[in-house]
């Protein structure tokens, strides 16, 4: 009984000091990445108007919903989520070239202005979306408005 108490204070104190068990090379390099990339951040900062679009989605949910659904988002469980996906896509030499790209005053400032870019982009694609439903509506309703030969 001795030694499995005293082996399973060994595993868990490696295990604290480690970090998480499957913390390989990969996984570490892929989190500091997301980190240099404010992945964390940029998330943060797209929340309020992600919400937005989902309260239009969703209008039959309350207020108190999504300010609970807030106050639970957090930038540091995003990027655990994201880095078993970063990891498994890039090698370790990839993901310490995209760290040294991140490192650099190009790869600062596409870290430090991807939020803004994503909602401006957000705002282009959402204009340019209803642009073109309203030329299809359109179209539409001048096909159904014109005699059958029209079409021929």
């Amino acid at each position: 009984m001795k030694h499995l108490v005293l082996g399973l204070s060994l595993v868990l104190s490696t295990t604290a000091f480690a970090g998480t068990p499957d913390a390989s090379k990969e996984t570490v390099a892929a989190r500091e990445l997301l980190h240099l990339m404010h992945a964390d951040a940029t998330v943060m900062e797209s929340l309020p108007r992600m919400v937005e679009s989902m309260k239009a989605v969703a209008p039959q949910v309350p207020d108190a919903f999504w300010d609970k659904f807030t106050a639970k988002v957090d930038g540091e469980s995003f990027i655990d989520l994201l880095v078993p996906i970063y990891a498994s896509h890039f090698t370790l030499g990839e993901l310490k070239k995209l760290q040294a790209f991140y490192k650099s005053p190009t790869g600062r400032k596409l870290a430090d202005t991807s939020a803004q870019i994503q909602a401006e982009s957000m705002d282009a694609g959402r204009t340019w979306g209803m642009q073109l439903g309203a030329k299809v509506m359109e179209e539409l309703q001048a096909s159904e408005l014109a005699p059958p030969d029209a079409a021929e």
